[in-house]
């Protein structure tokens, strides 16, 4: 079985055992962020995520960077692929130190993608959501006791000292509970809020599901993947 499969079967495993974990995606914004790289208008990132950066040298990009460097046998680190972006993979494999706890960024899209929505709708467990503010709660198709959100333009947003009450939101939140799944959907801001409340309490399992929720979050489709006949839908990652 190819390992994008059996990671899939693993994780889901884990999530319904309750065997608490945190997983964490760096891609192609994360590490263009990491890296000081501008992210303009005219990208997917701005057109369809609300977002964009032209700060060399970010909060963000210096906070994602932080928490590359976690070493624990329950944070997963889910990066690019060799398969999706070779100078990625490299730039990251290079900087985690714990490389036994690599899986795909991609894991819960592509080929993996109609797997994930059978599983979040049969999801049996309580979950603290934290996403953009428009979602209506209402839609999700799991239980939701707790509701945080989050604003648009993540990036610009985590420069400013108005986020700072966020993030302490966020640890307070983790502390606040035990054995509750907290699914994240807030762009490249997920890796960071994945490895804060997983620092203060690894009592509670931590998911960055990237787009994967789109359509419930934001009621459209917002990814070529998520159409059956686009060839995103049978992509596999290799690492």
């Amino acid at each position: 079985m190819y390992k994008f499969y059996s990671d899939f079967n693993f994780f889901w495993d884990k999530i319904q055992s309750y065997s608490n974990f945190s997983f964490a995606r760096y891609a192609d914004g994360e590490v263009m962020l990491i890296k000081g790289l501008p992210i303009n208008k005219n990208t997917q990132a701005y057109t369809v995520d609300n977002w964009y950066s032209d700060n060399v040298n970010s909060r963000i990009g210096n906070e994602l960077l932080d928490s590359l460097y976690i070493v624990d046998e329950s944070f997963y680190f889910a990066i690019s692929s060799k398969t999706d972006n070779i100078d990625d993979y490299n730039f990251l494999f290079s900087k985690i130190e714990n490389k036994k706890n690599l899986t795909f960024a991609n894991l819960w899209i592509n080929a993996n993608y109609d797997k994930t929505i059978e599983k979040i709708k049969s999801l049996n467990r309580e979950v603290v959501l934290i996403c953009n503010y428009r979602c209506d709660i209402k839609n999700m198709p799991f239980n939701v006791i707790d509701f945080i959100p989050f604003p648009d333009d993540c990036v610009n947003y985590w420069e400013n000292k108005e986020s700072d009450s966020f993030k302490e939101l966020i640890v307070k939140k983790s502390i606040q509970y035990k054995d509750k799944i907290f699914i994240i959907c807030c762009g490249p801001a997920s890796a960071i809020i994945v490895s804060k409340m997983f620092i203060k309490n690894k009592n509670n399992t931590y998911i960055d599901f990237g787009s994967s929720l789109d359509f419930f979050i934001h009621g459209k489709i917002t990814r070529p993947y998520m159409d059956k006949n686009s060839m995103y839908s049978n992509h596999v990652s290799f690492f």
